[in-house]
C-alpha cells in the first residue's frame, strides 16, 4: 500500500521536474560533433509540403542520397518563415528566385565583386560547359563529341576557378562582414550560382537527379530533384555512406554535406566519388558537386540560407 501511495505521488513531481528542467526539451540528435542543426527556438519541423510534422534525417551516416535510414532520423528544427517547399502532390509553384535568375550557359553579365578578367573566363567556362552539358543530353558522355567538349569545359573550368577564388568577397564572407543572400540551382544549365547583394559571385557545375525527365521529385526514390525554394537545414563535414567512413576518397557523397529543409532532409547539396557525373543527371535526387567545390561553397553558407532549385525552361 506503502508503495502505491509513494509512487503516485511522486509522478506528478515527476513530470512538473520534467517541464521545467531544460534538458528534458532538447531534442536529441545522432549528429556527431560539428554537425549543425538549425535551432529549436521559434521553429517546426520540417516536412514534405512545409506545414505538417515528420522526423527530418540527420547526415551523420548517409545510407542513400535519397533515401535516409529510419534508424538514423532525429528531429531537425526547420524555421517556416517565408519558405516555400514543393508539394509532391501537387504541381509546383514558380520559385521565388528575389529578382535574381541563375546565368544562362554561354551568356555574358557583369558584377561589381569580378574583375574583368573573371568575368571572361567565367563566361568561357559557361559557353564550353554549356556545349558539354547539351551534348551529353544529346548524345550521352561517351560520345566523340561530348569527350571533346569535356576537355575543353575542364580546361576552361579551371582557368575560371584560379581567379575567382582571389576575389575579396569570399573572405568578406567567411569573416562574417558579408553574407550569401541565395543559391540558385538551375536544373536546365546544371549550374549552382551564389549570389551575395543580387550580385552573381561564383558558378559551380552540378549534376542531379538521374530521371530523364529531368522533372520536380514526385515520390521517394524516383530519382529527380524537387524544385522550389528550400532552406539549408543541416551542414555536416565527413558523413559516412554505408559504412565508409567520412572524407573516404570512395565515399559517394565526397566531404560535404549541405542539406535542404525537404523530403526529409534526404536531399542536399554535396561533394562526389564520381566526378564524371558532374553536367549530366545521374543522382538519386541530390545535387552533386566536385568534392573541392562543396568544400569551397560550405563555409560561405550558413545555416538558413536560401536555395532556389530553377525547373527545367
Amino acid at each position: 500500500m506503502s508503495g502505491k501511495f509513494s509512487n503516485s505521488l511522486m509522478l506528478p513531481f515527476l513530470i512538473l521536474f520534467g517541464f521545467c528542467n531544460p534538458t528534458f526539451g532538447q531534442l536529441p540528435t545522432p549528429f556527431s560533433e560539428g554537425v549543425e542543426v538549425l535551432p529549436n527556438s521559434n521553429s517546426q519541423i520540417s516536412t514534405l509540403d512545409g506545414i505538417s510534422s515528420i522526423p527530418a534525417t540527420s547526415p551523420k551516416h548517409i545510407d542513400d542520397t535519397d533515401v535516409l535510414p529510419d534508424s538514423e532520423t532525429s528531429l531537425v528544427l526547420i524555421p517556416l518563415e517565408n519558405i516555400f517547399t514543393a508539394d509532391p502532390t501537387k504541381p509546383s509553384p514558380q520559385p521565388n528566385t528575389g529578382g535574381a535568375q541563375a546565368p544562362e550557359l554561354g551568356s555574358s553579365f557583369s558584377t561589381s565583386y569580378q574583375t574583368d578578367e573573371v568575368k571572361a573566363l567565367q563566361n568561357t567556362f559557361l559557353q564550353f560547359y554549356k556545349k558539354y552539358a547539351q551534348s551529353v543530353l544529346k548524345s550521352g558522355k561517351g560520345s566523340t563529341e561530348s569527350k571533346a567538349a569535356y576537355k575543353d569545359f575542364q580546361k576552361a573550368y579551371s582557368d575560371y576557378k584560379v581567379e575567382v577564388v582571389k576575389m575579396p568577397i569570399f573572405d568578406e564572407i567567411k569573416n562574417g562582414r558579408a553574407k550569401v543572400q541565395k543559391v540558385i540551382i538551375s536544373k536546365a544549365d546544371f549550374t549552382i550560382s551564389v549570389y551575395c547583394d543580387n550580385q552573381l559571385i561564383r558558378v559551380f557545375p552540378c549534376a542531379y537527379g538521374a530521371n530523364p525527365d529531368g522533372g520536380n521529385k514526385k515520390a521517394q526514390g524516383d530519382a529527380r530533384t524537387p524544385e522550389g525554394t528550400f532552406r539549408i537545414a543541416s551542414k555536416a563535414v565527413n558523413p559516412s555512406y554505408k559504412g565508409i567512413p567520412g572524407g573516404a576518397p570512395n565515399n559517394p557523397v565526397g566531404t560535404r554535406w549541405m542539406g535542404l529543409n525537404t523530403w526529409g532532409g534526404s536531399i542536399a547539396m554535396h561533394g562526389t566519388n564520381n566526378p564524371s557525373s558532374i553536367g549530366t543527371r545521374a543522382s538519386h535526387g541530390c545535387i552533386r558537386m566536385y568534392t573541392k567545390d562543396a568544400e569551397e561553397l560550405y563555409p560561405l553558407v550558413k545555416m538558413s540560407d536560401p536555395v532556389i532549385i530553377m525547373p527545367v525552361k
